[in-house]
């Protein structure tokens, strides 16, 4: 088998000592815990007190272009995930010449900080995103959406830490503007299974785990472990044409820049198949859509929009809303008002619903000032909102464009962060070029 020469290496961290409670806390007696954090103490008091000792897990070539790793693909690949640099699909070796190919797409130099990311606090450069985009498959001239995302990632912001939570949050992306269509990145079939959205949907959850730090298992602890992060463009044909502007112009980017969203996601999963040519009872139904997804001891709490609900919108439904005299707004404050669950039901759920003891009521949340009074201070079966505001809620344009769908997502730690997408001087000889 032919030899292939990487030179990728990633930064290791030392391990740190840890004590592990075992089982699962919330759900122990008094007497359990007691018993248990017993079982721990000793580890506790000598994590606490003691050096830390032990070798680095993996070491940096101190010279980029130094060589890493020579041996076949499958030698490469299974040295790769025996040091969890993978996310166990194969990966494409980060040759010196494919790393120099895909920094002829951008301006920044090859080590330019792009942002810093938590949790390992990494610098991510042109190079080592180039390295992981490689490694997806990625295409060099993905590289402009790929440093704009980890810009994005990088905005504090958006709090990418929340990517380690037990729920299994994972980020997604948004594209808008004319680098979707020049790139070929989809909003219809197959959306994000499409080879350019699914591609740079992996290069950034490899980004993601080798750059930021986020290992499943270890400093990820997703319950149930993630999805990949996915990639989709908006429609912006069919938002002109309903009279809705795109997403990244109601944020305040010109119709003609090139942009990306990142969102956060504890799910993917049933889309709900809202019916008919009546837009209120469209309407009406994202209600039902917006209660059956997000967890309402979850977000109440969240006076400042922190958590992030998204409403995907197949065209054909968004056209219906438009012609019933929708516009987003419309939709967004309609869904807020009307998205209720009553106050009793919001103490029974966070009582047996929440990792927090004791777990906040109404009352509490009020007595502290965290929710307003004049929509939660209720009668127990009054209706309260499962939101603060309605800018926790936003809607996208795509799908399927022969199918009525709408397709949710919530995470309780995010705020969609968009950062433009910038071009290299030369962009436009490069893509001639590559034709």
């Amino acid at each position: 088998m032919q030899t292939v020469r990487t030179v990728a290496t990633f930064e290791g961290v030392r391990e740190l000592p840890m004590a592990v409670y075992p089982g699962a806390i919330q759900g122990h007696t008094k007497q359990e815990l007691q018993q248990n954090v017993e079982k721990i103490f000793d580890q506790i008091v000598d994590g606490i007190t003691k050096p830390v000792t032990g070798s680095i897990t993996a070491a940096a070539a101190p010279n980029p272009e130094q060589l890493a790793l020579e041996g076949t693909l499958d030698e490469i690949n299974a040295y790769f995930l025996s040091r969890k640099w993978s996310d166990g699909h194969p990966i494409i070796p980060p040759t010196a010449d494919k790393v120099r190919e895909f920094l002829k797409y951008t301006d920044r130099a090859a080590h330019d900080v792009i942002a810093t990311l938590p949790i390992s606090y990494t610098q991510a450069t042109p190079r080592n995103i180039a390295v992981n985009a490689i490694m997806a498959g990625c295409r060099p001239e993905y590289m402009p959406v790929l440093i704009a995302a980890v810009e994005a990632l990088g905005d504090p912001g958006y709090d990418i830490t929340g990517l380690g939570s037990t729920g299994g949050y994972m980020p997604f992306f948004v594209i808008n503007g004319p680098i979707a269509r020049e790139l070929d990145i989809r909003s219809d079939l197959p959306a994000i299974s499409h080879p350019a959205n699914a591609v740079i949907g992996r290069a950034l959850g490899l980004i993601i785990r080798n750059i930021a730090g986020f290992i499943p298992g270890e400093t990820a602890m997703g319950t149930f472990g993630y999805i990949l992060p996915f990639v989709f463009a908006e429609n912006e044909d069919v938002c002109n044409e309903i009279g809705w502007e795109p997403f990244h112009v109601r944020h305040g980017h010109d119709s003609a820049s090139s942009v990306v969203t990142v969102g956060g996601s504890g799910n993917w999963g049933h889309q709900s198949t809202p019916t008919g040519a009546d837009a209120a009872m469209l309407a009406e139904y994202g209600v039902r859509e917006v209660l059956r997804r997000v967890i309402a001891e979850r977000s109440v709490a969240r006076r400042d929009a922190s958590g992030m609900f998204s409403m995907v919108i197949t065209p054909s439904v968004s056209r219906v809303l438009a012609q019933g005299g929708y516009s987003v707004q419309d939709l967004t404050n309609y869904w807020f008002t009307h998205a209720t669950i009553k106050r009793r039901e919001y103490d029974f759920r966070s009582k047996y619903g929440q990792s927090t003891t004791p777990a906040p009521t109404i009352q509490s949340l009020l007595d502290k000032g965290a929710i307003d009074p004049k929509l939660f201070d209720k009668e127990p079966d009054d209706p309260i909102p499962i939101f603060q505001t309605p800018d926790t809620m936003h809607v996208f344009v795509s799908g399927d464009k022969g199918r009525n769908k709408y397709m949710s997502f919530w995470g309780p730690y995010f705020k969609p962060v968009l950062k433009e997408i910038r071009l290299p001087a030369q962009w436009h000889e490069l893509m001639h070029h590559k034709k």
